[in-house]
């Protein structure tokens, strides 16, 4: 079966050759890891140790670890770290970010705590929904939340960028991952619970070297519907990309050519066909902690919402 995830399917609503390069075809060079994701992987790291530990010191320390020592990405297709040279999205950036964090992170847990899954922090937690029998879609979500005083639960993740903008909004507000990842919260917390917030803990990378951040909580609240609508259009995207590799037709996107003022890998040879021969698909032994049928969440939802 072929694996997806929230960040391979952004690829595929971006440009759907790049995807089949990047996912379905085999590649002579191996996959290497940039420094936008390590940056915000370690961010992350630091962040959900904090909140866990509200120890400053191991915050760091695992932020510090999180950088070099990633081997993986959530599609698990990475095998070799090769960071490139960055002046603003360093490991030493990272960490002054995570320190900058620290008191609105202490803010936030006036409010909120994490939320217990057979009598241990909900955080981490990995799922997968089979879709199809050659598709499935997996995630980690980083943590389930509990509001103290309303009750309510929510799902949280780090985010970082480097966007100007005043209002970051238009860019998380929509995004399906963590509506995605909610499907946890129902193992968590039961199914009695039909509105739930996602947050996302956002740290800007300051101007000049990087050394001037700023952290922007963003919160919204999602439904049921909501969840619906995502596994309606988790169908529907597989369902064109199936068609896709039947035709064998990945159309390029010319939109997706420059990415923050940088040209795409794969440019000026995404055209070339002759070397394109498909990957083999390997079984994924991953022991996850839960797993779904797409037609199975639809049909709940459907009852749940009715």
């Amino acid at each position: 079966m072929i694996r997806l995830s929230h960040s391979a399917l952004e690829e595929m609503l971006t440009c759907e050759r790049k995807f089949q390069l990047n996912r379905l075809l085999e590649r002579e060079n191996e996959r290497t890891i940039n420094d936008s994701f390590s940056f915000g992987h370690a961010f992350e790291a630091g962040c959900v140790s904090y909140i866990l530990n509200q120890d400053k010191d191991k915050a760091i320390w695992e932020t510090w670890l999180a950088y070099p020592d990633v081997t993986s990405n959530e599609d698990g297709v990475v095998t070799h770290v090769e960071v490139p040279d960055s002046v603003k999205k360093t490991d030493l950036v990272a960490i002054n970010m995570v320190q900058t964090a620290f008191p609105y992170l202490d803010t936030f847990l006036e409010d909120w705590e994490v939320a217990s899954f057979n009598g241990k922090p909900a955080s981490q937690l990995s799922f997968r929904v089979n879709i199809d029998e050659t598709f499935y879609f997996v995630g980690y979500l980083d943590l389930a939340i509990r509001n103290k005083y309303t009750g309510k639960y929510a799902v949280w993740d780090a985010k970082t960028t480097g966007l100007a903008i005043h209002d970051l909004s238009p860019v998380y507000a929509n995004m399906l991952q963590l509506i995605a990842y909610s499907i946890v919260l129902d193992r968590v917390v039961g199914e009695d619970y039909s509105d739930y917030d996602v947050h996302y803990f956002v740290g800007r990378v300051g101007a000049g070297n990087g050394f001037q951040p700023q952290i922007l909580p963003l919160s919204f609240s999602k439904n049921l519907k909501d969840r619906l609508n995502f596994f309606i259009t988790l169908g529907l995207d597989v369902e064109r990309l199936s068609k896709m590799r039947a035709m064998g037709i990945f159309p390029q996107r010319g939109s997706s050519c420059l990415k923050y003022n940088k040209p795409c890998f794969h440019f000026g040879t995404c055209g070339l066909h002759a070397l394109d021969k498909e990957k083999k698909i390997e079984e994924d032994t991953t022991d996850y902690q839960f797993v779904f049928n797409l037609e199975d969440l639809i049909q709940d939802h459907m009852e749940r919402i009715s």
